[in-house]
This record gives structure tokens, sequence and C-alpha cells, in this order.
């Protein structure tokens, strides 16, 4: 893991993630690009400006801007971080995201999310849920609530699904610098006596593609997912909770299926590591 992207908005809890993953790379020795995306359609039209020079001027008056602001909220603390600032001028922030992804080849995307009560009107339809179904790489949500900055415990909701075992092997690679412990659990409902042998078979699986040790597997029962993996996020002291952005039609229906909206209200004082299988892990 070599390039992360953190897009903030000059939001407060934009700049909660920039401090959780600029303190994370302290030991990541990653660099990170702070990406603020912008529209300035409207103003070329209204100055009567050419289009090229006004957007040079605005881009680095704005990317200056960004990296005045950065170093106003860190300070000395971010001086020894690989640090680079962009200005994007686009009209879609998601497609400008995946875009400088691409560029930057950047192994994960980091933005803030907003606390419990503001969250759901902003998340239904919006920008993080479309960037967490669309994005070319996983993506990291940080909760404007969050003070951790350490990263002991990471827990993976699994279904048993090939994508799953792409996820967990991109997720090692990011515990690996924090000597993370991943827990992999399922939850099942209690009539089906099946899963523990399915969690060997995927143990199994996952074991074939990674070495890495410290990894542990468990089956939970209960009709209550939800509350069943808050309560065990609680009692497992996690850090991180990461899972896969499924869109089975039949997925209601089956094992372990989590509103992401619900799931973000449930959970929204540790941050949140989501895949999807369009990001670019799927198809290496």
């Amino acid at each position: 893991m070599k390039n992360i992207i953190c897009a903030i908005d000059y939001s407060s809890c934009s700049i909660v993630a920039l401090k959780y993953i600029c303190e994370l790379s302290k030991k990541m020795n990653t660099s990170i690009f702070v990406i603020n995306v912008y529209n300035n359609s409207a103003l070329g039209s209204l100055l009567e400006i050419p289009n090229i020079l006004l957007d040079e001027v605005v881009q680095e008056k704005k990317t200056l801007k960004l990296k005045t602001f950065c170093l106003e909220h860190f300070g000395d603390s971010c001086k020894n971080l690989n640090l680079n600032y962009k200005a994007i001028q686009h009209n879609s922030i998601i497609s400008a995201i995946n875009i400088w992804s691409l560029k930057f080849n950047a192994d994960l995307v980091v933005v803030g999310m907003k606390g419990v009560h503001k969250f759901k009107d902003f998340f239904i339809g919006n920008t993080t849920k479309s960037l967490i179904e669309k994005s070319v790489c996983p993506i990291l949500a940080v909760p404007e609530s969050n003070i951790q900055k350490k990263v002991n415990t990471i827990v993976y909701a699994t279904d048993f699904e090939e994508a799953d075992i792409f996820a967990i092997k991109n997720l090692v690679e990011f515990a690996k610098f924090f000597n993370s412990t991943i827990k992999i659990i399922h939850i099942a409902k209690t009539i089906e006596k099946d899963c523990s042998d399915k969690m060997e078979w995927f143990k199994e699986l996952v074991l074939q593609h990674t070495n890495y040790k410290n990894l542990e597997f468990k089956v939970l029962f209960s009709e209550d997912i939800l509350n069943t993996i808050h309560n065990y996020l609680e009692e497992n002291n996690a850090d991180i909770l990461a899972m896969l952005e499924r869109k089975k039609p039949d997925f209601l229906n089956k094992i372990i299926y989590i509103d992401l909206v619900k799931t973000f209200e449930a959970f929204s004082n540790i941050p949140l590591i989501c895949y999807n299988t369009k990001n670019s892990i799927f198809t290496k």
C-alpha cells in the first residue's frame, strides 16, 4: 500500500479523516494525496475570461488554499509526511476521485463522515454512498466522532463469497503495517446448522491466498444482525469494521445483509472500510 487519497471539503469531519490517516501513515510510509474537488463552471461564464486561463489561475489558488488549510490544522506534526495537494475542477466529485485515484495509482480513498444525526440525510443517495458503490478503490470512511488512532483489531464481516477473499487479501496488506488482528465473522440465523462447516471451508480458501498469522474466524448465531455485530465490536474493542458492499437481489433474505445506512448509524464511532467489486483490486 503506497498511495492514499484523502478527499476533503474543509468540513470538521474531513479534518478528522485527514488527521486519522496522517497518524496512521507514520507507520505505513505512504504518500498521501490530499484533494479537494470544486466546480468552477459558473465563474467562467460570469467573468467572460477564457476558460483555460481561468482554470489554471483558480486551480493554483485553490491548491494553495488547500495546502495552507492543512498546514494550519497540522503544523509540524505532518512535516515529515509525504503529503501532496491537488485542487481538482470537475462537475462530479465521484468521477474526479475515480479519475485521480487511477492517475495516482491509489490503494485507498479516505473520506470523513458526519455524525449519526446528520449523516443519514447526507448519506442516502449522495456523495459517500455513491462513492462506496462506484469507487475504483476501497473506501475508508472516518466518523467525525472518531478519536482512536490505533489499529489493533479489525473486524471483517463475510458471507463466504469469492469477492470476500480478495477483499480480505487486500485488508491484510493494510493490517500488516500495524500487526493488527483481523477477526473474520459471519452472522448466521440460528436455524442454519452448516455455517460452522462453511466457515472452515472459507478459512481454508483464505489461507490459500495469504500466510498472515493474525487471522481469526468465528460464526455468530443470531436473528438480530446489527446488534450482534455492534456487541461483537464493543466486546473485542474493534478499531475498524470492514465489509463488502453487495448488490445481490436476493441478499436481503440471506445471512449477513447489512444496510449501509443502518450500519453507519449503528457504528458511527469507528472507521469503516468498504469494498465493492468495482474496486481495481478485483480486476488485477
